[in-house]
């Protein structure tokens, strides 16, 4: 969960005062030939040429093929092997989350090592899938490229670039799933030349599980001591996931709704950046209410570079609806995100270049891993801050109907 400064408020008109009883309306979706037809399975591979420009859909070279996800959950299953390796106890300990989260008690899932280790253990392998893939939607990756330094306009940006460059994230409310996901988005064919340097902020303990998932994606895998000489000669030959050197992860534990503006720039730095909220937005609405979300946010788009980018996934459908305050109304979440971000602020405004209120991500078949791991339908937004006045840069225009089986619209 995560939290903010109540002073960071000024030059923003007061959104804490929204309009609640006006009706919320969503987006009528466009008609298209193939609106109604079943999703299937893509057995896409990277020899396939390259979307057009103004694609959302996942490029073709993102790490979807099985070997990538089994390679994935692998590293979940090692890292995770004393937990796993107790079905009952781990089943008591995921009823007590499970419980906790029904009832809206997030600093109780949250908030001890042991809920968060059996937390990562279940839900993170696929989480952590479903985000990299996110990462790989054009309207994020191709927009990516103008946070580098060295942005060069001439090249097009659906070839790989040549020269070193880093990328820094910023992930609020994250945890073991923004980490894996961001070590498996570095293995993209964009991506081989980028570094990533992540910030990971929560006021949950995560920062024993991260330590432990860090060295498990930067460490060949184990070798088992009863294995014969010629695999654990080709275990010793292996590569971890991703190497130490093109990856590095700082876990600032804070409540992002109390903390001080001095030092949510700090962490943020004064490059643009890439930052997420991955299922954490609809949290915060819900511990800290209208008013204090919007102070956060407020604080947030106050403290950005111009030119960054602002991830946000979450829950889709019913489970996104938020109650505010004491009114027993609920209002999605996706159009309270919209009142508060929209406008304009202190001379910006947030550029709006994806919205996809329900997206499946599907694991590919005969998965192995020691429990059941289920598919995810979840939103995804899409933002790019930017001065007024200017067009923002990169912008992925909607296509008429996606070819990405697992986008439901």
């Amino acid at each position: 969960m995560v939290h903010k400064t109540p002073n960071a408020n000024r030059g923003y008109r007061d959104q804490s005062k929204i309009d609640l009883d006006k009706k919320p309306t969503r987006p009528k979706p466009k008609k298209t030939s193939q609106s109604k037809k079943k999703p299937q399975e893509s057995g896409a591979d990277s020899s396939e040429p390259l979307p057009p420009r103004g694609a959302q859909h996942a490029t073709p070279w993102a790490p979807e093929q099985s070997q990538e996800q089994q390679l994935m959950l692998d590293v979940f299953r090692n890292t995770f092997k004393s937990v796993l390796s107790s079905p009952d106890e781990m089943n008591k300990t995921l009823q007590e989350i499970k419980t906790a989260l029904f009832n809206r008690e997030f600093d109780k899932a949250f908030g001890n090592e042991e809920f968060l280790d059996a937390y990562a253990a279940r839900w993170s392998p696929t989480r952590a899938l479903c985000y990299e893939r996110v990462l790989h939607r054009a309207s994020v990756e191709f927009n990516l490229e103008h946070l580098y330094p060295n942005y060069d306009p001439s090249r097009s940006e659906t070839e790989p670039a040549t020269e070193p460059r880093t990328l820094k994230v910023v992930s609020i409310g994250g945890g073991a799933a923004e980490l894996a996901a961001v070590a498996a988005f570095l293995r993209g064919k964009l991506q081989q030349t980028t570094s990533a340097e992540l910030v990971i902020v929560d006021s949950g303990p995560w920062k024993s599980v991260i330590d432990k998932l860090y060295t498990g994606l930067t460490t060949p895998p184990p070798v088992s001591p009863y294995a014969n000489a010629a695999a654990k000669a080709a275990a010793a030959a292996a590569d971890p996931l991703i190497s130490a050197d093109r990856l590095s992860v700082n876990f600032e534990q804070h409540d992002v709704l109390s903390l001080p503006s001095a030092k949510l720039k700090s962490i943020i730095g004064d490059k643009p950046l890439l930052v997420t909220l991955c299922f954490t937005l609809n949290e915060l609405f819900t511990a800290g209410g209208l008013g204090k979300t919007t102070l956060f946010l407020s604080a947030l788009t106050a403290a950005l570079p111009v030119g960054s980018l602002l991830l946000i996934v979450d829950s889709a459908g019913s489970y996104s609806e938020i109650g505010v305050g004491s009114s027993t109304k609920k209002y999605p979440m996706q159009w309270l995100m919209d009142k508060v971000l929209s406008g304009d602020r202190d001379g910006r405004s947030w550029a709006k270049l994806e919205a996809e209120e329900s997206v499946w991500f599907r694991l590919k078949q005969d998965m192995d891993y020691p429990i059941q791991l289920e598919n995810m339908r979840h939103q995804v937004h899409v933002h790019r801050l930017q001065e007024n006045g200017q067009a923002p840069a990169a912008k992925v225009d909607e296509p008429s109907a996606s070819p990405d089986p697992d986008v439901s619209r």
